[in-house]
């Protein structure tokens, strides 16, 4: 059972941090004008700087402060937005905890996580209050609702306004009250509580120190240098985008832009032009299809060939004219993009080869939720379009069981591993042993280079292309819960390449309580009940096709 470690490459110097309170005024002192936060309001761009981030996060957590249970364990239920980055730095700062949860998630299971992690403290979308009015009393530990968009005189003792809670924060520390801003958080200390989608029965909180977030903040940008601005289209309670893309953006002082929707992605490219990206596999191989579709509608799939054979010759003596040659393809995506980084699945070699082509570099990275989406990354010193990258400098493998070919269990150690899973001893003993070895229940082997490459899940969970997964077991729950239905197997429906795209069930009937019925009665009712189903549950989760077995 052989330790691998990749071979040394150069890194990038990173400047070290304490706490995210340092981090913030090295941010304010090196580049207080310098624009944090770009995004969309009423049709307008608009700007946060620097200077003016730590002054609201300030403000925030001196008035969380003053919350019975304010900074205690602050869930944050919202689409991306300046408040929400504000709220999650405030929390950040001080010694509470903060839960992203994702959006998408049914109301029972987000009622099911906010008690498991008794939430004292709840930040969410206006969309979310009717179904908090109706489930308050199902939240006996939740004292304080604070709304995004809920105006100052629009406060009632159930919704507080997150506009007059900032307010209130600022007027407290022009009286002198700093009590906040003098808070210490401790290194080893829980910061985070990351819940990965499962059973609501069986709930795993990732329990993610302060140590281990800076350790993968600063192991990231060793191997990739930020840019000047990045574009965030991932939600900030996924893993890769929080700390590759928003984190590690606020350190290396870049411009965070915030795409609005998925629809309206085109057009937010083009008016933030980011000169790097972070994507799941399925954007960028839809971006890479519908351009190849584009030329070839153009007749322009010769010219194009003959352009990326003359860039290869061109390059090989040190010639570089990419940009010139495929301008106007670089135009589509702002003119300015430089890198995308790609997590939560593994990316088609094709589409990374013809961004190459063209002059933008796609890194792909790897890990799970349980090590911050960290154990490996693809550096522009050392990428192979097929690989998952190198080693964070943080971070240690080894390949548990190899067959003769190399392959076997990745496992990893290191600093930015979780401290456990949230009153679940059990399943912490399960997924890491005593020496400190992280079980991912991902198939891989890694090469002389120090390079990882994932080939298949020993673990039964499906991943989507949009970085998305779901276990099985979790549907099959659902299904078996219905009363006409006896056993279920869920799996996922595969294209061509072998990516997983579909949600697929088997189902057994139990004949008892449908023998009066025809079989064409079976199959509406069968149809009728899952449709009822998915509209509860969010599309990834969503079965699209049924098998009634006998």
């Amino acid at each position: 059972m052989a330790i691998l470690q990749k071979k040394k490459l150069s890194l990038f110097d990173v400047t070290e941090f304490d706490n995210f309170r340092t981090m913030l005024t090295l941010a304010k002192e090196e580049a207080g004008d310098t624009i944090a936060i770009k995004y969309k309001e009423r049709g307008s761009i608009r700007d946060v700087t620097y200077n003016e981030l730590l002054g609201r996060v300030n403000a925030l957590g001196t008035a969380l402060s003053h919350l019975d249970g304010g900074l205690g364990t602050v869930a944050i239920l919202g689409e991306n937005s300046p408040r929400y980055i504000t709220v999650l730095l405030s929390v950040l700062c001080s010694q509470g905890v903060a839960v992203p949860l994702d959006t998408e998630l049914p109301f029972a299971e987000i009622t099911n996580i906010l008690n498991h992690c008794e939430a004292t403290t709840v930040f969410c979308d206006k969309t979310f209050l009717e179904q908090f009015e109706q489930h308050r009393k199902e939240l006996p530990n939740l004292k304080n609702l604070i709304c995004f968009q809920t105006k100052e005189h629009e406060e009632t003792e159930a919704v507080l306004s997150y506009s007059a809670l900032l307010e209130r924060g600022a007027n407290t520390l022009l009286e002198g009250d700093f009590s906040y801003c003098t808070m210490t958080p401790a290194d080893k200390r829980m910061c985070l509580l990351l819940y990965k989608a499962g059973s609501i029965d069986s709930l795993k909180g990732i329990m993610i120190s302060q140590f281990a977030l800076r350790s993968a903040i600063i192991g990231s940008m060793q191997l990739v240098k930020p840019g000047s601005r990045c574009m965030s289209v991932l939600s900030f309670d996924r893993t890769f985008e929080l700390v590759h893309g928003l984190l590690s953006s606020l350190h290396g002082h870049a411009t965070i832009c915030i795409n609005e929707s998925k629809r309206t992605f085109q057009k937010n490219i083009q008016e933030y032009k980011p000169d790097f990206i972070i994507l799941p596999p399925l954007y960028v191989e839809n971006i890479w299809q519908k351009t190849i579709q584009n030329i070839e509608k153009q007749g322009r799939t010769e010219t194009m060939e003959k352009l990326i054979k003359t860039s290869h010759a061109m390059r090989k003596v040190g010639i570089d004219k990419r940009k010139t040659f495929f301008s106007a393809l670089h135009d589509m995506l702002g003119g300015k993009l430089e890198t995308i980084i790609v997590g939560g699945a593994s990316v088609n070699p094709d589409a990374v080869r013809f961004f190459d082509d063209i002059g933008i570099t796609v890194l792909a990275g790897y890990g799970t939720t349980e090590c911050l989406s960290s154990i490996s990354i693809s550096s522009e010193k050392r990428n192979d379009f097929a690989s998952a990258g190198v080693l964070l400098p943080c971070m240690q493998i080894k390949i548990d069981n190899p067959n003769e070919d190399g392959e076997g269990e990745i496992c990893a150690r290191g600093d930015a591993i979780m401290m456990g899973y949230y009153k679940n001893d059990r399943a912490t003993k399960e997924a890491v042993e005593l020496s400190g070895w992280y079980h991912t229940g991902d198939l891989g082997k890694i090469n002389a280079l120090g390079q990882l490459y994932v080939t298949g899940r020993k673990k039964n969970v499906i991943v989507f292309k949009s970085g998305k997964s779901v276990l099985p077991e979790e549907i099959e729950t659902y299904l078996c819960a219905l009363p006409f239905i006896k056993s279920a197997k869920v799996y996922a429906g595969k294209d061509q390449g072998g990516a997983e795209i579909s949600l697929i069930a088997d189902v057994v009937l139990e004949q008892e309580n449908l023998a009066q019925m025809s079989k064409s009665e079976r199959i509406a009712l069968v149809k009728e009940k899952i449709d009822a189903l998915n509209r509860t549950l969010p599309s990834y989760k969503r079965i699209d096709s049924v098998h009634i077995r006998k």
